[in-house]
């Protein structure tokens, strides 16, 4: 899932359940932390990769 695909629209109340209150809640983060959780949740990157990869300090991701 492209990083940018998080930036999508809130979808209608026709999403329900613990992974429409989830989605809700990822989109209120805000990008960078958003960018954090896609690589360390949904793609499984260390914290050291991470950081690597977002071009910031390894204690800013954990």
């Amino acid at each position: 899932m492209p990083l940018e695909d998080l930036d999508a629209p809130a979808p209608d109340q026709t999403e329900v359940g613990s992974a429409g209150s989830l989605a809700h809640a990822l989109r209120r983060l805000p990008r960078r932390q958003r960018e954090v959780i896609a690589l360390r949740v949904l793609l499984d990157l260390d914290t050291d990769t991470t950081a690597r990869v977002l071009g910031i300090a390894a204690g800013t991701v954990g």
